[in-house]
C-alpha cells in the first residue's frame, strides 16, 4: 500500500515596502507577561503568556538608535 501526502501549501505573504520614515514608536518593554489578563489587551498579555520576553536595555538602546535614524518624533513605553 502506498500513501501520498498533499504538498505543503505556499505561505501567503503580505506585500512589503521599505520603511523610509517612522513618526511614532511604541515599546512593549515588559513583553507579554502581565499580572492581569484583560480581555481588551491588544497583545493578549497575561500571567501565562510568554510569547515575547521583556526587552533588555541593549534591545531598547538599539531600537532607539534605529528610530533616531528614521526620524521618530514620539516614543511610548508601555507594559509592566
Amino acid at each position: 500500500m502506498t500513501t501520498t501526502s498533499a504538498p505543503n501549501p505556499l505561505p501567503v505573504l503580505a506585500p512589503r515596502a521599505p520603511l523610509r520614515s517612522l513618526d511614532t514608536l511604541w515599546f512593549q518593554v515588559a513583553g507579554t507577561v502581565c499580572n492581569l489578563a484583560c480581555t481588551h489587551c491588544f497583545v493578549s498579555s497575561s500571567p501565562t503568556n510568554h510569547t515575547h520576553e521583556p526587552m533588555t536595555l541593549e534591545d531598547v538602546r538599539g531600537h532607539l538608535e534605529d528610530a533616531a535614524t528614521l526620524g521618530v518624533k514620539e516614543y511610548y513605553f508601555t507594559g509592566g
